[in-house]
């Protein structure tokens, strides 16, 4: 390698150096903070000067820039290198890097401890940068953050599971958007034509867990599911009313397979020797929640644990706290999966099974 070039055997023993104390080193604290700042600091806190910078001033910004868009592109490209990488080179040796390297590497994942966590947390609390997207990034990478579970998801004893309930109080729970596609959805009109349970459904289904202040599922079976979807998927579901309107009726019918459609899902190039029985969304707009359900039930939604876990990894303008099952076979039904915060679930069930319904069941 031509001597402008920088020898990268220096970044992989750094890089052992970290694997071997699944740490950083303590030597290397305090340089990590400065060269952090530079790779993660919020474009909005560049504020140009208004009186012109010494030389030497302006050359170490400007090398901090070309530095930063490298340090930028190590973490796109590698996350698990990037620590060692931005503690071996310096901005000032930054632009003798060989474009070639990045060629030739190959990502290696490393274990990082708790304590390695806390001090990276610390450490961007200190210079500012721990709510820039970059270093939330970073942290995502390289230690898995995983959404909060709730015991309202299990099966068996570790919920409270509550039907049965009455019209009038989903309507004041719920508002008139939901309660409609509920008196519209399959279920319902189903036990209406038999002349019974007219004035209750079992079309919402509530689980409360019964440990640790988790968060609660309510379930609703709903009609005109598109419509809906519109709202709270808008982009999904056009995507959706497209393969639909391709496949010929003769595919039209039910089956045990599942296709997803998400946010970040746009591959819609279905073949049609398969068949999805329903689409499952993800990602609802936040900003549409309140068009579509009540106001108790969308503060619910922002005081459960996973919004609040959502908040911290950046996921501002979509939630998994509202997912979406859209059955492909005509009518377009659907069933709609909510997670609220604990103490609105339990609110919501007073409201909707002990004084909206007294006769709700239990199980």
């Amino acid at each position: 390698m031509p001597s402008k070039y920088l020898n990268f055997a220096a970044v992989y023993r750094k890089m052992d150096e970290i694997e071997t104390l699944e740490t950083i080193p303590a030597a290397d604290q305090t340089l990590l903070g400065e060269r952090l700042a530079i790779a993660c600091v919020a474009q909005e806190s560049q504020q140009r000067r208004r009186e012109p910078l010494e030389n030497r001033e302006y050359l170490a910004q400007t090398r901090q820039r070309k530095a930063r868009k490298i340090y930028l592109e190590v973490l796109e490209k590698d996350p698990y290198l990037f620590l060692a990488f931005i503690l071996t080179f310096s901005p000032r040796v930054c632009d003798r890097i060989d474009s070639r390297f990045f060629q030739q590497h190959r990502e290696r994942k490393i274990f990082l401890s708790n304590d390695a966590n806390l001090l990276l947390w610390q450490i961007a609390i200190k210079h500012g940068i721990d709510r820039t997207v970059h270093f939330r990034n970073l942290m995502r990478s390289i230690f898995e953050s995983r959404p909060p579970v709730t015991g309202a998801e299990a099966d068996g004893n570790e919920n409270c599971s509550l039907d049965m309930c009455d019209l009038s109080a989903i309507r004041i729970a719920f508002g008139d958007k939901i309660c409609d596609a509920i008196e519209r959805s399959p279920t319902h009109l189903s036990k209406k034509l038999t002349g019974h349970f007219s004035r209750t459904t079992q079309c919402i289904q509530t689980k409360v867990p019964y440990d640790g202040y988790q968060d609660t599922i309510i379930r609703l079976d709903v009609g005109a599911a598109l419509e809906l979807a519109d709202l709270l998927f808008p982009l999904a579901s056009r995507k959706i009313e497209s393969v639909l309107s391709a496949l010929p009726p003769s595919v039209h019918k039910l089956s045990g397979s599942e296709g997803s459609l998400g946010p970040g899902n746009t591959d819609m190039s279905f073949s049609s020797e398969i068949d999805f029985a329903y689409f499952t969304l993800r990602g609802a707009s936040v900003s549409a929640m309140v068009s579509v359900f009540g106001a108790d039930i969308c503060e619910g939604i922002e005081n459960s644990e996973l919004r609040t876990w959502e908040r911290e990894q950046l996921l501002v303008d979509t939630t998994d706290c509202i997912t979406m099952q859209i059955w492909r076979a005509q009518p377009q039904h659907g069933i709609i999966h909510l997670r609220i915060g604990f103490f609105a679930g339990v609110n919501l069930a007073n409201k909707l099974y002990y004084d909206g319904c007294p006769s709700a069941t239990m199980r």
